[in-house]
C-alpha cells in the first residue's frame, strides 16, 4: 500500500471515529436534558401552575399551553383546581405551595405526566416591544423528576400583544417535545428566538 492511501485510510478512520462519538455525545447530552423520548398524546397529563410575578400571568401561560397541547392533539388534559394564590409576598413561596397542591392532586388522580414552568421575564422594553422569556417543564409526577425542559426567548413589535409573543414561543419551546407526526413548526414570524 503506498503512503497516501495509508494516509487517505487513516483520515476516513478517524472522520469516522469522530462522527461515532459526536453522535454518542449527542445522545448523552440529549438523554440528560430531556430524560424521555417517548411521548403519548394519548397518556392523562396535568397543566400544572406556572411560576411568575402575578397570578395573571401564569394563568395565561397555563391557557396558552392547554390550547396548544390541545392543538398538538393532546386529548386528555387535566386542569388541577386553583389553589388560593396564598398572601405571602415571597413568589417563589407561593408558587410552591400552588405547585405542591396540584402535585397531590394529580398523584391521587394517578395522572404521571405534568408540564410547568416559569415566566422569567414578561413586559414591554423602553419603545414598547413585548418581552417573553420561559422555562417549560415535563415532570414525571410518579418519580418526581424533570423528564424534559426547555426555555427560550420571544420578542415582538410594539403593535403586538405579550400574550401573542409567548404564544409564538410556547410553540417554538414545545417542538422538540412532541411526537414527529404532531410537531409541525408554527408559522414562520421571527419573533421567538431560542
Amino acid at each position: 500500500m503506498s503512503n497516501m492511501l495509508r494516509t487517505a485510510l487513516s483520515i476516513k478512520k478517524w472522520v469516522l471515529l469522530a462522527v461515532v462519538l459526536s453522535l454518542l455525545s449527542a445522545c448523552s447530552v440529549l438523554n440528560r436534558k430531556i430524560g424521555y423520548c417517548s411521548v403519548d398524546i394519548r397518556e392523562q397529563w396535568a397543566i400544572l401552575p406556572i411560576e411568575a410575578a402575578t397570578e395573571d400571568v401564569s394563568i395565561q401561560v397555563e391557557r396558552l399551553l392547554t390550547r396548544i397541547l390541545t392543538d398538538q392533539g393532546f386529548s386528555d388534559l387535566q386542569l388541577p383546581p386553583k389553589s388560593s394564590w396564598v398572601s405571602d409576598k415571597n413568589k417563589s413561596l407561593q408558587y410552591a405551595h400552588k405547585l405542591k397542591n396540584a402535585l397531590q392532586w394529580t398523584k391521587n388522580r394517578g395522572i404521571s405526566r405534568g408540564v410547568t414552568g416559569t415566566v422569567n421575564r414578561w413586559e414591554r422594553d423602553d419603545e414598547g416591544r413585548p418581552q417573553v422569556s420561559l422555562t417549560i417543564k415535563l415532570l414525571d409526577i410518579s418519580f418526581n423528576a424533570t423528564l424534559w425542559t426547555n426555555m427560550g426567548n420571544g420578542d415582538g413589535q410594539s403593535e403586538e400583544l405579550i400574550s401573542d409573543v409567548a404564544d409564538d414561543l410556547i410553540q417554538m419551546l414545545l417542538i422538540s417535545l412532541m411526537p414527529p407526526e404532531s410537531s409541525s413548526p408554527p408559522s414562520p414570524s421571527g419573533k421567538s428566538s431560542l
